[in-house]
């Protein structure tokens, strides 16, 4: 839970946050190999208050990953 305090009033946030990710790993020949990588996140920030008013924040972002590793 998260708190904002200014000189009037002190308010209660709650945050849930869920992300999952999957990736591949492709053996381009015997010492290297290509990554990818597929992502998701969530983040969704709201008022401890239940006021009708208060907005709720969500966030969502998705990425894509690619790498390289060599193997000596």
């Amino acid at each position: 839970m998260l708190s904002e305090e200014d000189d009037y009033d002190e308010e209660d946030y709650k945050m849930m946050v869920y992300e999952f990710g999957a990736g591949l790993a492709i053996f381009l020949n015997e010492s290297i190999v290509m990554d990818l990588g597929l992502g998701y996140a969530s983040t969704t920030l709201k008022s401890d208050e239940d006021y009708s008013g208060d907005p709720k924040i969500v966030t969502n972002g998705l990425a894509f990953q690619v790498g390289f590793t060599f193997c000596l």
